[in-house]
């Protein structure tokens, strides 16, 4: 069964994600000065991971509108993406081969 999409929406989903991007950037923000870096990653990845079981579900639907709702969803794993700048604050003195390994390595474990 294939997604029955219009003509000219058709890149609608794609447009979604980006204007979802700014839209969820200041209030992931004002999240994560409130309440923590940690839990604002761990959030985003949450809310991530249902934009993606939402849209996989979508597709076995063949329904164009809840694909484009789960589509807003999945754009909170670009909040969760910087979590490497974070990891980068956290290990200090950036530039040496060292800390950028150690700031790889932070990411990798702050994200389990």
């Amino acid at each position: 069964q294939a997604l029955d999409v219009p003509r000219d929406l058709y890149q609608l989903p794609f447009a979604l994600w980006f204007v979802m991007d700014i839209l969820i950037v200041f209030p992931n923000g004002w999240f994560m000065h409130r309440y923590g870096r940690r839990k604002g990653f761990m959030f985003s990845s949450i809310f991530g991971m249902l934009g993606f079981m939402l849209a996989f579900t979508a597709l076995q639907m063949a329904s164009f509108v809840l694909f484009c709702i789960a589509i807003g969803l999945c754009s909170f794993t670009g909040m969760a993406e910087f979590v490497r700048y974070a990891a980068a604050e956290v290990v200090g003195s950036a530039g040496s081969t060292r800390s950028d390994a150690e700031a790889i390595a932070v990411s990798r474990v702050l994200t389990l």
